[in-house]
């Protein structure tokens, strides 16, 4: 999510973003209430 917010894909490419079958569990869980599905959704189209 930290990557795909400033806006480095490459990075998140390399950390496995692409792995993501956006299921939404991590989003679900996260005590923040960050949409983390949101943020996975926007950095696989951008790669």
């Amino acid at each position: 999510m930290y990557r795909v917010k400033k806006e480095f894909f490459s990075e998140a490419k390399e950390l496995g973003i692409a792995g993501c079958f956006e299921c939404g569990a991590c989003a679900y869980e996260c005590p923040a209430k960050i949409p983390l599905l949101d943020y996975m959704k926007y950095g696989k189209a951008r790669i």
